[in-house]
């Protein structure tokens, strides 16, 4: 397993393993809340926002350029980097918009206006399964 001390990384890791294989729900978009129920239901929300938002922070891909909706716009308190956070509560720092890759995944967070919400979607990132194959080809 990887070296952390997230246990949301952890669960996450476990999880996508699982559920992350087959083409449809690897097309699944997630609510904060569905998320959670499906990785560490027994952690409440807002300890698995801000766990999960500091995985995605430390793993964030430079490159993203987010499209903020209208909106969220007033939610956003502070950019890390290439995230976007708000604060829904004093002191806890939650990604509104944000790409990253984790444990061969990669993970999108923005505002769907189908779903009100902010959403999380997930697909393998190929990127890295390509240059993990070469290496194994070199042996």
């Amino acid at each position: 397993m990887i070296a952390t001390k997230n246990e949301i990384e952890i669960l996450f890791g476990l999880w996508a393993r699982e559920h992350l294989i087959t083409g449809r729900q690897a097309q699944q978009m997630y609510t904060w809340n569905e998320l959670r129920e499906s990785v560490a239901p027994s952690t409440s929300l807002s300890e698995f926002k801000r766990k999960f938002s500091n995985m995605v922070l430390t793993n964030a891909d430079p490159e993203y350029k987010a499209k903020i909706h209208n909106v969220v716009k007033n939610k956003i308190v502070r950019i890390i980097e290439t995230c976007h956070l708000s604060e829904p509560r004093k002191g806890e720092l939650v990604v509104e918009y944000g790409r990253a890759t984790i444990q061969g995944y990669l993970i999108n967070i923005g505002y769907s206006p189908e779903h009100g919400s902010s959403v999380i979607a997930f697909r393998r990132d190929m990127s890295a399964l390509h240059i993990l194959s070469h290496f194994k080809s070199q042996g």
